[in-house]
């Protein structure tokens, strides 16, 4: 059971420019990611900050892959449900592109708000979702019946610092979306 594997480009100081993300590789038997767990890699930059692209992610799981429920504390920088991320987040032209994800496995099954998702909230194109399943795959519910904590701290920079127009809204599923704040959008990855 994992609760978090992460990597990402983050540029802190006003100036600098952060590296590219860095990729991530597993290979098991099972994978189960439950209560907000996540596995994600992302590039990041806020206002006068410089990121580069995020890193990749590859899942080779033997088995199946069980994702279920929402991070209680609410959304972060990183994502709301549980579940698989590759994600650029930034301002328009600060960040780099997102990382492609590419999962193999015997079953898959997304409920309760979990997810697969490639994403962009700027100018940046989001990575691609190659997903290979070899039996059965299922995704069903959303996180509406979730009891909520009150915000972390994670949670309030990500509010203060992006402002997303739409918060703690988590329907199960594989996405690749391109949400750009102005009107300049990158393109989402392919599925």
């Amino acid at each position: 059971v994992i609760s978090q594997i992460a990597t990402k480009s983050n540029a802190e100081n006003e100036g600098t420019v952060a590296g590219k993300g860095g990729d991530i590789f597993i290979k098991a038997g099972e994978l189960i990611l439950k209560d907000g767990g996540q596995i994600a890699t992302g590039s990041m930059a806020g206002q006068s900050r410089q990121s580069q692209d995020s890193g990749n992610l590859t899942l080779q799981i033997n088995g199946t892959v069980k994702m279920s429920g929402v991070n209680p504390y609410g959304e972060n920088a990183t994502g709301f449900g549980s579940g698989i991320y590759a994600t650029s987040r930034g301002l328009e032209g600060n960040t780099g592109k997102a990382g492609q994800i590419t999962l193999q496995a015997e079953n898959l099954i997304i409920e309760d708000g979990a997810v697969i998702k490639t994403s962009t909230n700027n100018d940046a194109p989001g990575g691609n979702l190659k997903i290979d399943i070899k039996d059965t795959i299922r995704i069903s519910g959303d996180a509406s019946q979730i009891l909520l904590q009150p915000p972390a701290l994670q949670q309030i920079a990500y509010l203060q610092n992006f402002s997303p127009r739409r918060y703690n809204q988590s329907t199960s599923g594989i996405y690749a979306s391109s949400e750009g704040t102005m009107e300049r959008a990158g393109p989402s990855g392919n599925l």
